[in-house]
């Protein structure tokens, strides 16, 4: 019987601990949301504010700068719009194209892009697809800097993702 208390003084304890410390990681992360909040309305807000002319200007470039396609990349992935099979400049083989999908009716091309955007669930996004756009957002050369350089309405859509 004294042992079986002592086991359960000592659980107790370890649970009490746990308990405290699943507290302090839940205000941390309370304090965190708090903090990027109005960064994410604002973002939406600006994204909400694209038309039709800042997608045709993203549309119309023909050799846009790495960073702004990997944010299509990155939009793509998000909207499940595969890349285009195109031969290679070298002329042997093929690459995945994500700019070409991107320019299509499906992404740059849909009326209701900026609606599909801001409906995205992140809560049910697949492992795979984040660890993707980690991989795509985490890239030297995605900065917002490099995005504002090409374009306005990109980086809008760089806020928000």
């Amino acid at each position: 019987m004294r042992r079986r208390k002592n086991f359960l003084k000592k659980e107790e304890e370890t649970l009490s601990i746990q308990k405290q410390n699943a507290k302090q990681i839940k205000q941390e992360c309370e304090d965190a949301l708090e903090g990027a909040l109005p960064d994410l309305f604002s973002a939406v807000a600006q994204l909400k504010q694209l038309n039709k002319a800042d997608m045709t200007e993203l549309r119309s470039m023909r050799n846009p700068p790495n960073a702004l396609r990997s944010l299509m990349e990155a939009i793509c992935i998000l909207l499940d719009v595969e890349p285009i099979k195109i031969k290679s400049m070298d002329g042997v083989g093929f690459i995945w194209d994500y700019w070409l999908a991107a320019t299509g009716k499906h992404v740059l091309g849909n009326s209701k892009l900026v609606e599909k955007l801001t409906k995205i669930d992140q809560n049910s996004l697949k492992v795979e697809t984040m660890t993707r756009l980690e991989e795509l957002l985490n890239h030297e050369d995605y900065t917002l800097e490099n995005i504002s350089r090409a374009s306005l309405a990109a980086s809008s859509m760089f806020k928000w993702l």
